[in-house]
């Protein structure tokens, strides 16, 4: 990628970047700079949960999605203090005093998930789990997290489609360019579009590979993954788009167990890079779908603070993210958090520390957006190369 066209995407970037956060704040707060209070929508189809604003002296809902819908004449707008009254109303109608009756207490999860009253949900599932912990519930266990994913979605504010908006596509850029080009592929599962096979012959010809109908069959009788992992080690990302991968990468997987979790505590509230007044800067997801891990991922990875890059690929133990995450007098002033923030973790013994050292060290040498670059003709959505790019401060207070 040359030197111009690269200024030309970063700058289209931050235009876009701060385009986006003007809106965020504008659809987050109304007049005088007020946060707007959110609201329970009632419609023919349901009850939805989200934001009340004017656009063009018209009334709109907007949800956590961002999505932003016109209020018809029957729709109905109920506010958060009503909804709780009427579900502690249910709860009573229930006679939930036997604290022993799960029917009662997913009959009672039912009500507060049909009503999008998230809070209802997760009080009612964490009940029902702590019934039988040894054997809980999986209704239960889907329901929590299902809420508990809401309610973070929602600490960022309307639009916070903005923050994750990545597609399957990009997930697969990240899933291919984290695929070991060596070594065994138990576990991996690839599905590779008939045409790849053909035009990668027909680019393998070029090297003086695969040219006889012989080494071909060979080929084709290899598992998919390790068809790939010769695809890859010869062309590179040049067929990256017509292979599916299904599973996540060691990498992505390790993320999910002992970063992200931390993240949706700390580093991805609102009050911090997942708030809607931290877009422009650096941001991240607090939810847990797959377009949120990936899309953190990438961030933290690519991400330059005013300390260096977040992430040290040549020497794991001294990536900033670590440093970032301990109280200030276990860290010299250099390699402290810009901001003073509630640290997640006490010390460098916490197996919380130590299980992200041995995140950041199973990673490849090169960040993933070097690795990902010639996969198609642009990065992953919303993660353009600014990141990397801006030595900046890392954000707003955690």
């Amino acid at each position: 990628m040359s030197k111009k066209i690269l200024c030309l995407l970063i700058a289209a970037t931050v235009l876009t970047s701060a385009a986006v956060g003007v809106a965020q704040k504008t659809a987050a707060r109304g007049k005088g700079g007020k946060k707007t209070p959110q609201v329970f929508l009632k419609t023919k189809a349901g009850y939805s949960r989200g934001w009340v604003q004017k656009e063009r002296g018209k009334e709109v809902f907007i949800d956590a999605e961002g999505k932003s819908t016109p209020l018809g004449k029957n729709d109905q707008t109920i506010p958060m203090a009503r909804m709780r009254k009427e579900f502690e109303q249910y709860q009573r109608s229930m006679s939930l005093q036997d604290l022993k009756d799960l029917e009662k207490y997913g009959k009672t999860l039912a009500w507060a998930k049909e009503h999008s009253y998230y809070e209802g949900v997760e009080n009612c599932a964490e009940r029902m789990i702590k019934l039988n912990p040894a054997n809980p519930d999986p209704s239960a266990e889907e329901s929590l997290k299902w809420a508990r994913d809401q309610l973070a979605a929602l600490k960022s504010g309307p639009a916070a489609e903005a923050v994750s908006s990545w597609t399957q596509e990009d997930i697969q850029k990240v899933r291919f360019a984290l695929f070991p080009v060596e070594g065994p592929t138990t576990g991996l599962m690839a599905t590779i579009k008939p045409e790849v096979i053909k035009q990668f012959f027909d680019a393998a010809k070029e090297q003086g590979k695969y040219a006889t109908p012989e080494s071909q069959k060979d080929f084709a009788r290899k598992p998919n993954p390790e068809k790939v992992q010769i695809i890859k080690r010869m062309t590179g990302n040049q067929f990256q788009p017509g292979i599916n991968l299904s599973k996540d990468p060691t990498a992505i997987i390790e993320f999910k167990r002992a970063v992200q979790p931390l993240l949706a505590r700390c580093c991805a509230a609102a009050a911090c890079h997942g708030g809607s007044e931290a877009q422009g800067q650096f941001k991240l997801d607090p939810r847990s779908t797959p377009q949120a891990m990936y899309a953190n991922f990438y961030a933290l990875d690519i991400q330059r603070s005013i300390k260096g890059s977040l992430v040290n690929h040549e020497k794991p133990d001294q990536s900033p993210l670590l440093s970032f995450m301990l109280p200030a007098d276990q860290v010299t002033e250099k390699t402290a958090h810009p901001n003073e923030i509630s640290p997640p973790i006490r010390s460098k013994k916490e197996a919380r520390y130590q299980a992200i050292l041995i995140w950041i060290k199973s990673l490849p040498k090169q960040p993933i957006n070097e690795l990902i670059e010639g996969a198609t003709t642009t990065q992953p959505a919303n993660q353009a190369e600014t990141s990397a790019s801006d030595a900046t401060d890392t954000g707003k207070k955690e």
